[in-house]
């Protein structure tokens, strides 16, 4: 895990989370902002996975480059 660029990219990454979130997917782990010492200077997020229900929700088409990682029930292989 690594800091993130900007603050910008900070909010960027926690509104993925927070749309996908209001979509009805599933926060598993993480997705939060890290506060406090050592982290109040820069811009961290913890490592996120989301457990989303359909591929064609705005977090499982973007490529967001960042600490997120989105996981998807699926019936067959092909």
């Amino acid at each position: 895990m690594g800091l993130l660029a900007s603050n910008s990219q900070l909010d960027s990454v926690l509104g993925y989370i927070a749309k996908a979130k209001e979509d009805g997917d599933r926060l598993l782990i993480g997705g939060s902002q890290l506060i406090g010492e050592p982290f109040d200077n820069d811009h961290y997020v913890e490592p996120a996975i989301v457990e989303i229900e359909k591929n064609d929700l705005e977090i499982a088409q973007e490529e967001i480059f960042e600490p997120v990682l989105c996981l998807m029930k699926i019936d067959t292989i092909l």
